[in-house]
């Protein structure tokens, strides 16, 4: 299974996403906001995939998805996933030229958003 990396400073929803991962069977590893995701992001850069909030205190989740391939070469073409109240067009283009392959807007639905992670890491495994 993947070993995917969930960013936000919300707790409620990094545990949200977690479960939702793990109990698909995936490994999950956890930042507490952009800065943090970048430091556990250079403590396993053999991510499959990250998943990151886009309003963060300090570094917002395409800044730090930005830095995280850049300064992390293993990771360079690791793709992510935005999970967001934001809805503008601007962010969500910038988002893709940032390796984003799927957009979720909060509040989400559990098990849509499950069924979507399946079909994600159908697509990445390819």
């Amino acid at each position: 299974m993947a070993k995917v990396l969930v960013v936000d400073d919300s707790e409620l929803i990094r545990s949200e996403l977690a479960e939702i991962l793990e109990q698909s069977g995936h490994q999950v590893v956890i930042g507490t906001d952009g800065t943090h995701g970048i430091e556990m992001a250079k403590s396993a850069p053999d991510l499959d995939l990250i998943i990151t909030d886009y309003n963060m205190p300090g570094v917002d989740g395409i800044s730090m998805l930005m830095r995280i391939k850049e300064e992390i070469p293993q990771l360079a073409a690791t793709p992510g996933v935005m999970v967001t109240t934001e809805v503008s067009k601007e962010l969500k283009e910038q988002a893709k030229n940032t390796g984003i392959l799927m957009w979720v807007v909060k509040p989400y639905n559990r098990e849509q958003l499950s069924q979507a992670f399946s079909l994600l890491f159908e697509k990445i495994a390819k």
